[in-house]
């Protein structure tokens, strides 16, 4: 079973993130999320998971200029997605997102894990 993380300060999108999971996770993957940088921080510190979900604009924080910086050195391995609205951004680009496994359009998320995102081993 994998471990499935998402950080993200909209509630809607923690709701969604759920039924994707519930729905096509062929696993019964475990859905843990959290809203804000500081509780990742102290979840990763205590917790390790398969699949990391990270919102591009966080509550209060730029983007993942900020945030990744933060949170690389606490995945422990697991594939970091990156989701956001506006994939189009230059520094979404592949070499400003070191350690990042893909960039997801939020739009386009729910197709990804109907077709298997989450069924590759970590």
């Amino acid at each position: 079973m994998n471990r499935v993380l998402l950080i993200d300060d909209d509630n809607n999108m923690h709701k969604l993130m759920e039924c994707f999971v519930k729905l096509h996770a062929k696993d019964g993957s475990e859905m843990t999320s959290v809203y804000t940088l500081e509780d990742a921080i102290a979840l990763l510190k205590r917790e390790r998971f398969d699949f990391i979900f990270l919102d591009n604009r966080l509550d209060r924080i730029a983007d993942i200029r900020t945030t990744l910086p933060v949170l690389r050195h606490l995945t422990r391995g697991a594939k970091l997605f990156v989701i956001s609205a506006d994939v189009d951004q230059p520094y979404l680009l592949r070499e400003q997102t070191e350690g990042v496994t893909a960039v997801i359009d939020k739009f386009e998320l729910r197709a990804e894990i109907a077709a298997g995102l989450l069924e590759v081993a970590a």
